[in-house]
């Protein structure tokens, strides 16, 4: 009889466990980007252009505190770009608030300075709950200038 209730609580677990599996797989990418803060972990950058080509790692070149910004992406669309615990200058603002949005497919996202108005256009190249990489591309003088950052949430 204990190996009847304890194969039937092992089925329950597995039960449970697997709804829980399925439920994290049927998240929608607003709500993977919303739910928590993201922090740039990787920044490269090319250009190449004129049968040239190079790359460089940016990231390594971040100051601490740089490292430490984050973006919190919110559900009403805006964005709060935020300096985090450390601030490079004093003077600068501790947030600063834009707007995002995902097209229509959500492959690309688009992020806009409220101040400026200035909107770049990122292709999504993966976005879970833990990882979101983004790329954006410009042509200018025959020459294309590549930039792909990760971001880690927390």
């Amino acid at each position: 009889m204990k190996k009847v209730v304890l194969l039937a609580t092992l089925a329950a677990a597995c039960t449970f466990t697997a709804c829980k599996k399925d439920s994290e797989k049927t998240q929608t990418k607003t709500e993977m980007i919303t739910a928590k803060s993201w922090r740039v972990t990787a920044d490269k950058s090319s250009i190449s252009g004129n049968g040239q080509s190079s790359t460089s790692d940016d990231y390594a070149t971040y100051q601490a505190c740089e490292k430490d910004n984050f973006l919190k992406f919110m559900t009403d669309k805006k964005v709060e770009f935020n300096e985090g615990p450390t601030k490079c200058a004093q003077s600068d603002p501790q947030t600063e608030i834009g707007a995002w949005d995902f097209n229509s497919d959500q492959t690309k996202l688009t992020l806009t300075d409220q101040g400026s108005g200035l909107s770049l256009v990122f292709d999504v190249i993966e976005l879970s709950s833990s990882t979101l990489k983004i790329k954006y591309s410009t042509t200018s003088q025959g020459y294309t200038y590549t930039t792909e950052q990760t971001y880690a949430s927390f």
